[in-house]
């Protein structure tokens, strides 16, 4: 609730160091810049294409009709280097996307694996002190542990009647 308070900013402003004050001035000004910058040449690049590829098309076809004129030659060269230009950036973006696109996606299953081998117990040492490792020789340490705390089942074993009274039984039509 205190951060929505009127004077939560000026408190926070009085105490900041006057180097982040100057880093968020700087951060600031930069992000003003690139905005400005990505409006001006990036914001809409097919579009840019379209028309450099419409400007290209028009010299060709201007070209067809006079292939002698050197003015229209050199325009032609020059709409095709800008044309390239347009075309290799979003291609330079695509691939880009390409290559990490799914970084996210792979650094979050990458953890998901670190966590999961984390919760793995390797190695465990065992009631006589000596260390086991490997799944198989620790499952048998932990068999081995929970057997003697629960026991071993002795067949044909006489059930005691007076356990047996202590609790609820049913009778023959509910089994």
């Amino acid at each position: 609730m205190w951060v929505k308070d009127s004077s939560f900013l000026s408190i926070v402003h009085k105490h900041l160091p006057k180097r982040l004050l100057r880093l968020q001035k700087y951060q600031t000004s930069v992000q003003r810049d690139l905005q400005t910058l990505n409006h001006g040449k990036y914001k809409d690049l097919r579009e840019q294409q379209r028309t450099a590829r419409a400007a290209l098309e028009h010299l060709q076809q201007a070209l067809a009709n006079d292939p002698m004129n050197d003015s229209l030659l050199q325009q032609e060269r020059e709409a095709q280097r800008h044309y390239i230009s347009i075309i290799s950036s979003t291609l330079d973006i695509t691939l880009d996307w390409i290559k990490y696109g799914d970084a996210g996606t792979r650094f979050f299953y990458a953890k998901a694996k670190q966590r999961k081998l984390q919760t793995h117990v390797y190695s465990l040492r065992d009631d006589d002190g000596l260390q086991h490792h490997g799944f198989d020789a620790v499952s048998r340490v932990l068999q081995d542990y929970y057997s003697t705390l629960v026991g071993n089942p002795t067949p044909g074993a006489p059930l005691d009647p007076t356990v047996i009274a202590m609790g609820p039984i049913l009778s023959l039509e509910q089994q």
